[in-house]
């Protein structure tokens, strides 16, 4: 029988690959015992595939039971990574067993549930049950209920007031504090960098986006047309992670690069990258001088080329990362209202990597300090 008195709870679906470095953060910057965390696991299709999941030792990892509920209410703490409708209901059981849970309920929050809870709001005028944004009717119970949201307070505490009518709940302000690589093996490729770095020029290179369709091919092309007007190409490659190695997507691409060598006379270095390890991932990242970031997504990765003092970021202006790392953060980047003028200010912007590192490093010891305040 499994003591859940004076644990940390976590619930997390079957299908999950974000809690994996979240744990490992809380473990080796919280310093939050590996013991002290149970991890509870719930279906999202059928089966419950808790096997596939990859797990860290000294973590306790159960299927969920519903017989396990009472038990549960005796832990420290009970989060929620994410809210939505495969686990509501069993934050909803945990309420109706004894409201006093509420004291030590929490809910992780990204941007996709209150990108999906604020459409819905602004749509219907109130935020109600739908099924295409994975809102159930126990979400909004447990919404109207929830005292304790982890995320990064500046930037969705104006929108929770709005869509959930209320102020009477509190933010832990707590933002990104893993990488895209566990702590100890991030650390070792972020010195492999530095010393790469150390005795060869870095690369003048461009990713456009952080993952495969971050943008449309039409997005792409007039990037890199607006590359070539500028005269951007002649100093830096381009690199596009993808999602397989030939498709009609990537043909067009090959078209039109085509056509700015035989008829422009202008020569493109363009690189696809797929499938490609965590590691190979980083160092790929953080030997390049410069990304251009989705309007919502990616900020793990842009954060970790801020983080190591690689790059820069290029954001479209007023878009949900914009919000983050400009507004937020207030980082020297690069914000854009056309890829014309991205083009300009890739050739003439100079970025203080220095100052944009160390405003990275104290958002991470303020979420690390929120954090430990819950699970220490």
């Amino acid at each position: 029988m499994v003591n859940f008195i004076g644990k940390n709870i976590f619930f997390i679906a079957d299908s999950d690959k974000f809690f994996y470095l979240y744990a490992d953060a809380l473990i080796n910057k919280v310093k939050v015992a590996s013991d002290s965390i149970i991890v509870i696991v719930y279906p999202v299709n059928g089966e419950n595939k808790i096997s596939k999941l990859k797990k860290l030792p000294g973590v306790i990892y159960l299927k969920y039971d519903v017989n396990h509920l009472v038990d549960i209410l005796g832990a420290e703490s009970l989060t929620f990574m994410s809210l939505h409708k495969w686990n509501s209901g069993i934050a909803r059981n945990l309420i109706d067993l004894s409201d006093s849970v509420l004291d030590k309920l929490y809910v992780y929050l990204t941007d996709d549930e209150v990108a999906r809870w604020y459409c819905t709001y602004k749509k219907f005028g109130s935020l109600i049950s739908n099924n295409k944004k994975h809102i159930s009717d126990d979400d909004i119970f447990v919404l109207a209920k929830i005292n304790y949201f982890i995320t990064a307070k500046e930037v969705f505490e104006e929108k929770l007031c709005e869509v959930l009518g209320r102020s009477d709940f509190s933010i832990v302000d707590a933002y990104h504090i893993f990488d895209i690589l566990p702590t100890l093996q991030s650390n070792e490729a972020e010195a492999l960098i530095m010393s790469a770095k150390s005795f060869s020029p870095q690369d003048k290179k461009i990713i456009i986006g952080s993952k495969p369709r971050a943008f449309s091919i039409i997005q792409i092309i007039k990037i890199i047309s607006e590359c070539a007007s500028e005269g951007v190409y002649e100093n830096y490659s381009f690199l596009i992670f993808w999602e397989q190695k030939k498709n009609i997507r990537r043909i067009v691409i090959e078209l039109y690069l085509s056509y700015l060598k035989y008829i422009k006379n202008k020569t493109i270095n363009l690189s696809y990258v797929s499938a490609v390890s965590p590691l190979t991932y980083n160092i790929l990242v953080g030997s390049c001088s410069h990304i251009i970031l989705q309007p919502r997504g990616g900020a793990s990765t842009a954060r970790v080329l801020v983080k190591w003092g690689c790059g820069t970021v290029c954001l479209p202006d007023n878009s949900p990362n914009s919000l983050h790392f400009k507004d937020v953060l207030d980082l020297d980047l690069i914000e854009f209202s056309s890829y014309k003028s991205l083009a300009k200010k890739i050739s003439t912007t100079n970025t203080n990597f220095i100052g944009n590192k160390k405003k990275i490093s104290d958002e991470e010891c303020h979420s690390i300090n929120s954090l430990i305040q819950v699970y220490c």
